[in-house]
C-alpha cells in the first residue's frame, strides 16, 4: 500500500503480517465562501492547504474550522511591532554614526587621531545619510512630510531620537499619512534609504567601492616604493660590506707589515 502527501509518499508493506489499512477520511481541498450574510454569489476560494495566501496582499489566513455562518475577519495594524522595528532602526543608524566618530575622532591634547580622521569618504557617507533622514519627502499629506513629524528627529552628533509617544499619537490620527510616508514607492522613506544604502554599499561603482579601489591602487603604490627603497638598501649594504671586507683586507695587510718592521728593529737592536 502507499499513502500519498505533500512531501512524498508513505510506503506500507504488511508483509506476512496480515495488516491492512483503511481510509478514515478522504483528503480534500479546502472551500471559503467570500461575501456578505447575504451575499448571492459568494466568491469561491479553494485551498490544497488550510492556509490561504492569495486573497489579501501581505496577508496569510489559516482556516482552523468549518462554520455554516458567515464569520467576520478584522485586519488591524500592530503598532506595538512598527515602534519595536523603529526602534531597531534608530539603534542600528546611531550605532553606525558612533562609529564613524570613533574613526574619526582627534584628541586635541594628545594629539591621536582615528584611522579615518579627516577622510572625505567617510564624510560624504555621514552626509548623505543625515541628509535622507532630515530630507523632506514627496507625495505625502500635509503636515507629514518628513521624520521629525513622526516623532523621529536628529539630536546631538546627527544621532537619532524617537519620541515613541508622539509617534503612536500620529498613527492613530493618520496611519494612511505615516505608511505613505514610509513605503511610498520610489519617494517614501523606505525606497529612498534604499537608494542611498544602494549608493553607498554597490560592488564595483559604489562609493565605499571607488573608495577601496583608490585604496588599493596606493598600497600598490607605496609596495612598489618599499620594494625600490629595499632594492637600494640592498645594494648599500652589498657597498658598505665590500667596503668593510676591503678595510679589513688592507687592516690585516697593515698589521702584517708593523709585525714584520718590529721585528726587523727587533733583530737590529739585538745585533
Amino acid at each position: 500500500s502507499q499513502v500519498s502527501g505533500a512531501k512524498g509518499q508513505l510506503i506500507f508493506d504488511a508483509g506476512q503480517t496480515g495488516l491492512t489499512m483503511t481510509t478514515l477520511a478522504k483528503a480534500r481541498d479546502a472551500v471559503v465562501f467570500f461575501g456578505g450574510a447575504d451575499s448571492a454569489n459568494p466568491l469561491v476560494m479553494r485551498s490544497s492547504s488550510n492556509t490561504l495566501n492569495q486573497v489579501l496582499e501581505g496577508v496569510s489566513i489559516d482556516l482552523v474550522g468549518t462554520d455554516d455562518k458567515p464569520v467576520e475577519l478584522s485586519i488591524t495594524q500592530d503598532v506595538d511591532a512598527i515602534v519595536e522595528n523603529l526602534d531597531a532602526f534608530v539603534t542600528a543608524y546611531n550605532d553606525v554614526i558612533d562609529r564613524i566618530d570613533t574613526f574619526t575622532s582627534f584628541d586635541s591634547e594628545t594629539f591621536e587621531r582615528g584611522i579615518l580622521f579627516g577622510d572625505s569618504t567617510i564624510s560624504q557617507i555621514e552626509n548623505r545619510l543625515y541628509r535622507t533622514v532630515t530630507r523632506q519627502f514627496e507625495n505625502t499629506s500635509a503636515g507629514f512630510s518628513r521624520l521629525a513629524s513622526m516623532g523621529i528627529s536628529t539630536g546631538e552628533g546627527g544621532r537619532l531620537e524617537l519620541d515613541e509617544e508622539t509617534f503612536r499619537e500620529v498613527y492613530l490620527e493618520d496611519p494612511e499619512a505615516v505608511e505613505q510616508l514610509f513605503t511610498a514607492e520610489e519617494t517614501g522613506f523606505g525606497s529612498l534609504f534604499d537608494e542611498v544604502l544602494d549608493e553607498l554599499t554597490r560592488n564595483f561603482d559604489g562609493l565605499i567601492a571607488h573608495k577601496d579601489s583608490a585604496l588599493e591602487g596606493q598600497e600598490k603604490i607605496l609596495r612598489d616604493r618599499i620594494d625600490r627603497f629595499q632594492d637600494l638598501l640592498d645594494g648599500k649594504q652589498a657597498r658598505l660590506e665590500r667596503q668593510f671586507a676591503s678595510l679589513e683586507s688592507t687592516l690585516a695587510a697593515l698589521q702584517s707589515q708593523q709585525s714584520a718592521l718590529s721585528q726587523l728593529q727587533f733583530l737590529g737592536l739585538g745585533g
